[in-house]
């Protein structure tokens, strides 16, 4: 009778030991509710200190938030900042599109457009991914780094525009008379 019991002692541990591992595998798999987004930039995009000589705000429903860019990894010519995408604590299905602003101190623009969606994984938590990110409208196609796998999107500096309400771009043409405008001419 004593054989029996340890016996089926001996089993329920087992069976509760696969049962715990099950869950740290589960877990394990488990990884935050967001997706990084690596941003590179040329190293004028940026000032002495490595902080960048832009912002970047979400655009949203409800009003727009500044987006916190941490700084990842530093070359010579540039520099690569990363910030957080298709970010959802409940992991819904649902694909999205998140919309950013990118504005310099020297008011140039960048809109960048990231659609994306959390991927059912079995026996693991729904994972995020990005599916189709634009730049000014246009696809912008990544580099994959071969260290790490991940997708690392540069921005050029021909990429940005310039913003109405740059007063370069409102220039008066200076054929014009200070005391004529253009309708008396």
């Amino acid at each position: 009778m004593k054989k029996y019991l340890y016996f089926l002692l001996a089993i329920a541990t087992l069976l509760s030991c696969h049962k715990d591992n099950k869950e740290k595998e589960i877990n394990e798999c488990c990884g935050a509710p967001f997706k990084y987004f690596y941003l590179k930039v040329n190293r004028n995009l940026v000032n002495e200190d490595f902080t960048p000589k832009f912002s970047l705000t979400k655009i949203t429903n409800v009003g727009n938030e500044k987006v916190e860019l941490r700084d990842f990894k530093r070359f010579d010519s540039a520099v690569i900042f990363e910030f957080a995408v298709i970010y959802d604590l409940e992991r819904s299905l649902i694909e999205r599109s998140e919309i950013y602003d990118l504005k310099t101190t020297d008011l140039k623009t960048a809109k960048i457009t990231i659609t994306g969606q959390f991927k059912s994984i079995p026996n693991c938590c729904n994972t995020p991914q990005i599916n189709k990110v634009l730049l000014n409208g246009k696809e912008w196609v990544p580099e994959k780094d071969a260290e790490h796998g991940y997708n690392i999107y540069t921005l050029e500096e021909n990429q940005l525009s310039e913003s109405p309400a740059n007063p370069k771009s409102r220039m008066i043409p200076h054929f014009f008379n200070a005391k004529e405008s253009p309708k008396t001419k």
